[in-house]
């Protein structure tokens, strides 16, 4: 879960608005109009309108009740279940976006949605020319930087007032799964929650990607390996049952020390 780093500068702007049942914080280091900022945020809405489980009129409750053809659905809503599948395929099964529940097959695909959800409200304010920028959507993040990375903390899973590590992150993106809030949500393939793991974060190019590949590696347990090896360009850091921070080579560098 993102943490707001304190060394970030006074002339930060920060806003902060409810949006997918969570607070969404954007982030600006320059100038930026309401038109904007509001625009990003009405992106999310429009996503959240047609992708919420808890919606009966979204197009994902319609095509779980049956009242909407995949077929028929828009082509926003297609390419994503798309998408989904193949990350289904990519993780080997461990991202499910069609869990079982005591009415059959539903269709879920919140583990890839809101972090895509954030990535599209980060392309259009890129689109506008701003280029210093992060969102945050619980663990999810987008960042944007022509200058000094972004200082992202991962809140330690056993203390929400302690960071386990800071990031320093210019133009990508952080998904962070576990159960900080919501207790034991994520299942691995035997119905029972899993053991060895608090937290997994991932970082990589792409949030919506990001995201599932973090939901996956914590489903999987305490194995970095196999899952991430189907994800190049993106790295781990997990942080263990017995505290213990562990992490993927790759990200090192993007690790802050004490000095930065």
């Amino acid at each position: 879960m993102f943490r707001p780093a304190d060394s970030e500068p006074a002339e930060t702007l920060r806003v902060v608005r409810e949006a997918m049942g969570t607070a969404v914080t954007m982030a600006f280091r320059s100038p930026v109009t309401d038109d904007l900022v509001d625009g990003a945020y009405a992106r999310i809405e429009q996503i959240e309108a047609s992708f919420s489980t808890f919606r009966p009129d979204s197009e994902i409750s319609r095509i779980s009740r049956g009242d909407l053809a995949e077929s028929d659905a828009s082509a926003e809503v297609q390419g994503v279940l798309q998408s989904c599948a193949s990350l289904r395929v990519r993780t080997n099964g461990w991202f499910e976006f069609e869990p079982m529940d005591k009415d059959g097959r539903r269709l879920d695909p919140a583990g890839y949605v809101k972090g895509w959800a954030v990535e599209q409200a980060m392309d259009s304010l890129t689109a506008s020319g701003i280029a210093d920028v992060f969102i945050s959507a619980g663990g999810d993040i987008v960042a944007r930087s022509s200058s000094a990375p972004w200082r992202i903390g991962i809140q330690h899973p056993h203390d929400q007032t302690a960071t386990a590590a800071t990031l320093l992150i210019s133009n990508e993106a952080v998904a962070t799964s576990g159960l900080y809030e919501r207790g034991a949500h994520i299942w691995g393939k035997t119905g029972s929650p899993i053991a060895g793991l608090l937290s997994v974060t991932v970082v990589g190019p792409e949030l919506g990607i990001a995201d599932a590949a973090a939901t996956a590696l914590f489903a999987a347990g305490d194995s970095l390996t196999p899952v991430l090896s189907r994800f190049p360009g993106y790295e781990a850091l997990v942080i263990t049952d017995n505290d213990e921070v562990r992490w993927t080579t790759g990200l090192s560098s993007k690790l802050a020390s004490s000095a930065d």
